[in-house]
């Protein structure tokens, strides 16, 4: 039972400090780090464009900011593991008519950072994610130095509801020096607020 509480609180707090996604899987910090928005991502695509969408366009639909929730499963050191629910704001902002970054800010942490997604009609891909995924590196609250990388992110887009999909892996060391490691898999979905 006791590695069944680790694993969960484990599994819950990566996903409060990394949001994402990404994970998950955006900006953070280094391990010892404290997450902040300005720190960069591995395989980051950098900052959106300053472009705006044209009315009507794929990008111009997901543009707005939502309230949202997470829902997923980690597989951790062997273990399946339902996440804790969270909260928190997915922003849009386009960049151009065609794509989109979405940044994270998870209720009770820091903001959790961006992924840029390329749009056509109400679906979204991640763009740049390079070879071992979009990652997050940092101290989590209970002390747990952790890797979190996004490997695959989609959205899509439905009148006023976002659902951000999201997969990716796990790695990390507890203050008692036991390593662990996992995926997860997990959805945003969010209502845009006025």
């Amino acid at each position: 039972m006791h590695s069944r509480i680790n694993a969960r609180s484990l599994f819950a707090a990566s996903f409060a400090v990394v949001a994402l996604a990404f994970a998950s899987g955006c900006g953070g910090a280094s391990p010892g780090g404290d997450p902040s928005p300005t720190a960069s991502s591995t395989g980051s695509t950098g900052s959106a464009s300053s472009d705006t969408a044209s009315a009507g366009s794929s990008a111009a639909a997901f543009e707005g900011t939502f309230q949202a929730t997470w829902s997923g499963t980690a597989l951790v050191s062997g273990e399946s593991i339902p996440s804790d629910p969270l909260t928190g704001t997915i922003t849009v902002t386009a960049s151009g008519d065609a794509g989109v970054r979405m940044d994270w800010g998870v209720d009770g942490s820091q903001p959790a950072g961006s992924i840029t997604f390329a749009v056509q009609g109400s679906a979204a891909t991640a763009t740049g994610i390079a070879t071992g995924g979009v990652c997050w590196m940092g101290v989590l609250p209970n002390g747990s130095h952790q890797t979190t990388c996004a490997m695959t992110a989609t959205a899509q887009i439905d009148g006023t509801t976002l659902t951000q999909h999201q997969t990716g892996t796990i790695d990390g060391v507890t203050p008692e020096n036991v390593p662990y490691s996992g995926t997860y898999d997990g959805t945003w979905v969010g209502t845009r607020t006025p």
